[in-house]
């Protein structure tokens, strides 16, 4: 079976501007618009603890925002983090990862922060600590804590935790082997838009019975 190719390999660190912007649109915030007129009142709702302006200020200092400023954002991420928003924690976990922040790579930082985010219950980053756990990346290889944060992922509709816990299921290394739980695990990732979950499900309807 074939792994999710939007897996993060932390080693390669793309052009920081791409990265920014992924990162900007990755986000899944509150649909509110904000026209920063006031930029100034916005940064002071936010230090007063509004979460929901926070993540406005993410987006607003981020690559092809009006105020596109790294340090700015990664300031703001941190402080929507705080309060409590998983995207903002999980991208945080992405930027530490890729070197973004300080031009240094900070693989435990970056685990720290995908921890956070799934424990507020965010899919992709359960997905993404699931993958430091697997990998060894940040912390220690720990393949039934990878398998654990893949279910919790599943279980938060992430549909790349669907796809890579079949394949635990289907490798039968780390839970005992159960193909039809593959099959179940696949087709639910291939609904939630995993074309990787697809091609594995059709792959595995083709094994010799």
């Amino acid at each position: 079976m074939t792994r999710e190719s939007g897996q993060r390999r932390h080693h390669e660190v793309s052009p920081r501007v791409c990265i920014f912007a992924l990162l900007v649109i990755s986000l899944l915030f509150s649909s509110a618009k904000s026209s920063y007129a006031d930029e100034a009142a916005l940064v002071s709702k936010c230090d007063a603890g509004d979460m929901v302006t926070c993540e406005d200020l993410i987006r607003y200092y981020g690559a092809g925002g009006a105020g596109d400023s790294p340090a700015k954002w990664a300031a703001y991420a941190d402080k929507a983090c705080g309060l409590k928003s998983g995207g903002a924690c999980n991208n945080l976990g992405v930027a530490w990862s890729k070197g973004m922040i300080g031009a240094q790579i900070d693989l435990a930082k970056g685990s720290s922060y995908y921890k956070k985010a799934c424990d507020l219950s965010h899919g992709l980053g359960c997905f993404n600590f699931a993958n430091m756990y697997r990998l060894g990346e940040g912390i220690a290889v720990d393949p039934k804590l990878a398998f654990e944060n893949y279910t919790r992922a599943c279980d938060l509709a992430e549909a790349k935790g669907c796809t890579e816990l079949g394949i635990m299921y289907y490798d039968g290394k780390v839970a005992p082997q159960n193909i039809l739980m593959t099959k179940t695990l696949f087709e639910k990732g291939c609904k939630l838009g995993s074309a990787q979950a697809c091609k594995n499900l059709d792959i595995l309807l083709a094994r010799p019975k």
